[in-house]
This record gives C-alpha cells, structure tokens and sequence, in this order.
C-alpha cells in the first residue's frame, strides 16, 4: 500500500520536472516526526515529499525518534505522506488514513514540527483447506474491499485493490496493513493441473489431476468459510488495528469445464469487441474468481478453460472505436451486443453469440404548470449504469424535441438510473427547473434503478420537471461559538438506498465568509428525511462513499424537508451532534 501511494503522488510531479523551467528558488529545511495512535515514535518509517506546484519529490526514512529531514526544499508546496509495514499510509495532516491531507507551504527557512500520525492496520490470517481438511499449498488468497453502493455491492476498484498472497506449506495465509471495513476473502489455486488429488479426494501423486477423459480438474475457487459465489460469501469485518485469525476457507476439488463458442461478426468483418463469462445473475460488481475475459478470432471463434461448475451469463459487446489519426477526435459506432446463458457441471460446452443492435430508452419531458415545453432552454436526457450493470457503453445525452419527447439509442441490457441536464440561468446562474420524477412501474428512474433488456421493450418514461425546491441553511461554528469559514457540509439521505454516485439525495456546500451555509435550488435536493454532517477534511467526490457517509450518519444532525419546505440546522464542529 506504501509504494502504490508514493507512486500515485510520484508520477505527476515527476511529470511536472520535465514541464518546468525555472531558476530554483530559495532552499529550506522540511523536517517533523512520524507517531503511532498512542503518539509513540515510529521508526525506520518512509516519508516522501510531493510538490504541487514544484518540481520536487523525495524519500527518506525516521530515526529511532521519528524523526525525518529533508534539506534544500524550494519554496513551494508540498504534501507529505508517510507510511510502513503493518501501518497504514497517511497523509500530513488528514484526519485519519485514506483521507485528504493539508498542504504545507515551504519559505525560506526552516518548516519543523510537522507531525505524521500512523495507525497500525488491521490483519486476517487462517488457511486453505481441502473436503479432507488437508492443507492447500500455493492458492492465491485476495482480500478484497467490500461496500455497498445503492442496492449494488461493490468489490475492489474503486474502494481500494485486493490484497494477494499465497499459503505456505500448510495451507497458512496472513494479509495485514489493512484499513478499517468490509471484506472478502476468497482463495484460488495457481494452476488447475499437474495436482495430486482426484475428484473423489484420494491421491495419485503429480500430474493424475485428470480424469478418464482427459478434463482439467483442480481445487475450486471459493470464497470465506465456504462458497463459490461472491453474493454467497461470510463478510469478514475489520476495526482499526483489529487481528481475525481465524478465517479458514474450505475448497473442494472438482472437475472444470472447457467453454467454446463462436460470436458471428457483422458483414462478415468482426468489430474490436471483449467477451465476458461471468457468474448469472450477479448483484455485485469487481474482482470475480470466476468471471474471465477474452475475444474471438478472425474466424469469430473463442474459448473460456477451466471454468468451475455453475450458472454463467457470456456477454460480448464491442468497444469504442480508436480516435482519428488525423483529427484525434473519437470516431463513433452503434454499440453490438450479444450475450447467451450456460449452466456447466464439469462437461464441457458450446455457445452461440449473434450480434444485436444497441436498445433505446424513451419518454417524454413535461414542465409542471406548463403545456409545452419552454423554447428557450435545451433539456438532455442521458441514463447512467449501476455499478454492477453489463451497460459499460454510455450514449451521450440526447436533447428533447420540441414535444418535449427523447430517444437515447445503442443502449446494452443493463440497469440504469435516469439523469436530465438543465442548463444554468444567465440570470442566476443555476437551473430554472430540476428533476421532479420519472416513473416506471411505480419506481423513480431518477432514484431507483430501471432494467433495459431485450425481452421488455422499450422503456417508456414520462419525466416531470419542476420549480419547486426545498431548501436547508444555517452555519457551522467550532466549540468556541465561533464561525467555521470554507467548510465543507453534506446532506444525504437518510435512506442508503439513495447512497450511489451523483445521486440527487446528496448534495455538498461549503461554508461561506460569515461560517453560513445554503442548499437551495441548486443542490436540487427531492422532499424527504436528510443527514446533515460538516465533514472539514471531505475530499473531491467523496460525499458519494459509502463508508464515509455511514460515518458520518452516526454524528449527524436529521432534518426532514417538505415539498417546498425549508429549515435551519446549527451545527457545533468537533462535538457530536
């Protein structure tokens, strides 16, 4: 985890080197102390210097007091993370591990007394074990970052990389380091043949991992204690610092599958394209064990090997075309699908892939307390996916006609939240109209995920716009009473179901010069019951984590919103609400 953050905050300002041409300004002395929780020097820790705007960076390592040093700093601003094995890597200045950091300014002149606080990570240990109870050597253990994100689990990306190790001779595994949350835990075996088991468990020495004819057979991967599906796993919870030791995960061997296939091209020329076999019915999106990726050949043919027992869903789809040589502008293509269904018990199978044209989403856009819609403004209506949605192809936002009706075209089978585009008022600088509802079959679209799938039709969506917004304000002061200037504040839903990127039920507003704050029209908050928290060190996007807002839910103020309704909420910085 250390290295991967020095070198996110490495490459930019290495970058940077290159661009700036400049006499060196004046040099200073950077010097502090890395601490644990308990304020106890951590020694023999990393610490790097990163400028923002120099071209600076730099590693070094504390003392047996803590203690780092870095002389000949130019004048500028850096930030400074520090990190260790076992430790979480954190940032000068944030308030814990994972969040934003301050930026520090070097004069000329000596900046001292700059303090890093580490916190110890927590760890998960056990071992690998087979029907027998005996030891599984060299599987790949993941340790995976689990959330849920609206209705959707979310595994890994976004939410931090897995941790991979292998078991010893015993079948033991230990992963540590690791922040506060939500995990899976699922091992695989390095390789499915040469073994020394059979499927019914008895040995015959190396290489008998094949049966009479001739099929891959090896341990299949599982997830904590027990299971082969992701959705079917036990969350492993870690505290801060916490050590769980015992989760063992039990494997069996079992006999895999060979997936051939055949994706029919289009005019008997085969566009770039990717196809997936991934498990049926997925809830969650991320690391899979058992989801594989590749494409077909010229001749339109392709194969998936070692593919455990299960139901499958193989999708295809094509991918966006490279940008003009000439022009660099992206050339664009109607997205293709295909996608079929295959149930695997150990034989191996055959699919047949056809391409079919992208789907359409449409509907109609009303004004509230207007007939037709104003000529003066131009709506889009555009759809997002769910996290765990196969629609990765997003077509762009289409404008309404003069009807106030839409067609968004080349749409993948797919779950998909609605979104309108209003441009802002000359005037004000903020939109006239806002989201109001968007209802299928008694469900928000703008709120609650609506399917596209072949075997329905096309969505039809009556959209309403609306004038009508709720409005919160009030301010932020500190336990002195007094005003907390350029703070951050979130409101969110107290429904987790609204938790999900650029949901309408989350808005974000700083505080202004007097400690004030206000969520009116353009926060374009919907009635309902709402969580109000200052969070100081929030940064860009992270009012739509999960984890945070779980967080922050626990010390937040509640305020309930009517249509049209307004209210003021007073919050105490640094107390708990």
């Amino acid at each position: 985890m250390t290295d991967r953050l020095f070198a996110s905050l490495a490459a930019p300002v290495l970058v940077a080197t290159g661009l700036l041409a400049q006499a060196p300004p004046a040099a200073s002395r950077v010097a502090g102390h890395v601490v644990d929780g308990s304020n106890r020097a951590v020694r023999g820790a990393l610490v790097m210097i990163a400028g923002t705007d120099i071209a600076v960076a730099r590693v070094t390592a504390t003392n047996d007091d803590g203690a780092f040093v870095f002389d000949g700093v130019p004048a500028g601003h850096i930030l400074i993370v520090a990190g260790k094995p076992t430790y979480m890597a954190a940032l000068y200045g944030a308030a814990r591990a994972g969040r934003p950091g301050e930026v520090v300014s070097v004069g000329t002149g000596r900046t001292s007394d700059l303090v890093v606080a580490l916190q110890r990570g927590a760890s998960v240990a056990g071992r690998v074990l087979d029907g027998n109870g005996l030891p599984v050597v060299g599987a790949r253990v993941r340790v995976t970052p689990r959330r849920a994100v609206g209705l959707d689990v979310v595994l890994g990306g976004d939410v931090g990389e897995p941790a991979i190790v292998s078991t010893d001779e015993t079948g033991a595994y230990r992963v540590f380091g690791l922040p506060p949350g939500d995990y899976l835990v699922s091992a695989a075996a390095r390789v499915f043949a040469p073994g020394d088991a059979t499927i019914d468990g008895s040995s015959q020495g190396p290489g008998s991992l094949l049966n009479a004819q001739g099929a891959s057979v090896g341990y299949a991967p599982a997830y904590y204690p027990a299971a082969t599906q992701a959705e079917d796993a036990r969350v492993v919870t870690l505290g801060t610092a916490t050590d769980r030791a015992d989760v063992d995960i039990r494997t069996a061997v079992v006999r895999f599958a060979r997936v051939e296939g055949v994706l029919a091209g289009v005019d008997g020329v085969m566009p770039a394209h990717q196809i997936q076999i991934r498990p049926r019915g997925w809830t969650t999106t991320g690391a899979f064990l058992s989801t594989q990726t590749t494409r077909a050949g010229a001749d339109g043919r392709f194969t998936f090997a070692n593919v455990p027992p299960g139901a499958y869903t193989v999708v295809a789809r094509t991918l966006p075309p490279p940008p003009d040589p000439l022009t660099g502008v992206a050339r664009r293509a109607p997205p293709l699908w295909a996608m079929a269904d295959v149930t695997l018990g150990g034989a191996d199978d055959h699919v047949v892939l056809r391409w079919q044209a992208g789907l359409t989403v449409s509907g109609h856009v009303t004004f509230a307390g207007m007939a037709h819609p104003p000529s003066d403004i131009t709506v889009r209506v555009g759809i997002r996916p769910t996290p765990a949605s196969a629609g990765t192809l997003i077509p762009d936002p289409v404008p309404i006609d003069a009807a106030g009706r839409f067609t968004i075209g080349g749409v993948m089978p797919g779950e998909y939240w609605l979104a309108v585009q209003v441009p802002a008022s000359p005037a004000t600088q903020l939109p006239d109209w806002i989201s109001g509802s968007a209802m299928i079959d008694g469900h928000d679209a703008f709120d609650d995920a609506f399917a596209v799938r072949a075997d329905l039709g096309t969505p039809e969506i009556p959209v309403v716009l609306t004038r009508e917004t709720q409005q919160i304000d009030g301010g932020v002061r500190d336990d002195a009473g007094r005003p907390v200037v350029d703070c951050p504040v979130v409101v969110f839903s107290t429904d987790r179901r609204f938790w999900f990127p650029q949901s309408r039920h989350i808005a974000v507003r700083r505080t202004d010069a007097t400690g004030g704050l206000l969520f009116n029209l353009g926060a374009a908050l919907p009635p309902g019951e709402y969580y109000i928290a200052a969070e100081p060190d929030l940064g860009p996007g992270e009012q739509f984590d999960p984890v945070l807002l779980a967080d922050a839910a626990t010390s937040a103020r509640r305020v309930t919103v009517s249509s049209g309704g307004s209210e003021t909420v007073r919050i105490r910085l640094g107390r708990r609400q």
